[in-house]
């Protein structure tokens, strides 16, 4: 309980956001299926949210430096389009997964969660990572470049709870309550665990 409290307000409504998933994964009997084009709509967010903040990044030592790229390490992390590629990476990673539930799906039991669902669960996943985006933003903008933080952990939050389990996951089968939970808890401390380090007001700042 003292830990929760120790949360930034950005970090309980993610927290929040992932428990409403699984409340109503429990509480709608959703399928594994159900689950993955849940997480999976999640993932898109998480992409759109951490390129805009690289370019925010980007932009702020643009405007700071007169630079128009960052060396860290040897590596140009920031060219003119602010995101060095990011966008690429996880992109074709996001719909690399996205192909992988197509057929699922097809190989599966039809979903069974409701559009209402998917619609309601996507807006609650979309304002969580808007409100930390814009809660974090200025603190964000002045930190000091780290490749494997602002493009490594964005693709953790979408290999581990989603390529990994669904590697050995069967989509066609129906799994215990415990196992659903087990998962999404997995995804929950994935999610909150990537933004504590992200956001992290201790790392250094540019300048």
């Amino acid at each position: 309980m003292q830990a929760i409290k120790r949360l930034s307000p950005s970090a309980l409504i993610l927290l929040g956001s992932n428990l409403i998933a699984l409340a109503s994964a429990l509480l709608f009997h959703w399928s594994a299926l159900d689950i993955f084009l849940s997480y999976w709509i999640q993932s898109l967010f998480i992409g759109i949210f951490q390129r805009r903040k690289i370019i925010d990044m980007h932009e702020y030592r643009r405007a700071a430096s007169g630079k128009k790229w960052v060396v860290i390490s040897g590596t140009r992390i920031f060219r003119k389009d602010g995101d060095a590629g990011f966008s690429k990476i996880y992109g074709a990673f996001w719909v690399g997964v996205g192909i992988a539930l197509f057929f699922s799906a097809t190989r599966a039991e039809n979903l069974t969660i409701s559009p209402l669902d998917v619609l309601f669960q996507s807006g609650v996943f979309f304002l969580s990572h808007w409100w930390s985006y814009c809660s974090n933003k200025k603190n964000d903008e002045r930190r000091e470049p780290d490749i494997l933080i602002n493009s490594g952990l964005p693709l953790l939050r979408v290999f581990l709870p989603l390529f990994l389990v669904s590697s050995v996951i069967d989509f066609g089968k129906t799994y215990a309550p415990a196992v659903v939970v087990a998962w999404m808890l997995l995804k929950t401390v994935v999610d909150v665990g990537s933004h504590l380090i992200e956001h992290d007001k201790n790392r250094v700042k540019f300048g």
